[in-house]
């Protein structure tokens, strides 16, 4: 099944209110996609490039894969029930995006079972929430979501927007 994901360009300024709607308001938790023991270990907006968003409910039955070479546990959402949080990368004045991205029905949980229907719940509200709180904003190859901040400092040429960075999986 295909994944469904929104685009943004999220300021890093912005990222503690995007934490706090996922935790407080869809009782979810951030994740880090890797860590070394076998129980997921929980990270802040601020922490790395990629976050994993989990309801709190599921967590218990997340099966994460042991990478052996690098003594790694992973999580993925082509294959767990999670939704990935890439956040946008500043460089110096240049703000690339990131982006909300689930798979709905991932390999550990059938479409149509109790926690499918709330992973699909929660990326739902999430997605809707994001094009709330980001302003749609024309730019010079059409319409973008832009974060709050992102928005401020783009219109005081503080910022400017780049497309994809070569390798980008957006």
């Amino acid at each position: 099944m295909a994944g469904r994901q929104v685009k943004i360009y999220l300021h890093p300024d912005d990222r503690r209110e995007v934490e706090s709607f996922v935790t407080a308001q869809l009782d979810s938790a951030l994740l880090a996609p890797r860590w070394k023991t076998t129980t997921p270990q929980r990270v802040s907006s601020s922490q790395g490039q990629l976050a994993l968003i989990c309801p709190n409910s599921l967590i218990d039955s997340l099966h994460p894969r042991h990478i052996k070479s690098r003594d790694e546990w992973v999580l993925s959402a082509g294959h767990d029930p999670v939704i990935e949080w890439w956040h946008s990368k500043l460089e110096g004045s240049n703000l690339y995006p990131g982006r909300i991205y689930y798979v709905p029905g991932s390999d550990e949980m059938a479409v149509g079972t109790e926690g499918e229907r709330l992973l699909g719940s929660v990326a739902g509200n999430l997605m809707r929430w994001i094009k709330e709180f980001a302003r749609k904003t024309e730019v010079d190859w059409g319409y973008e979501y832009v974060s709050p901040q992102a928005a401020i400092k783009l219109v005081d040429g503080e910022l400017h927007l780049r497309r994809n960075p070569p390798g980008s999986r957006i």
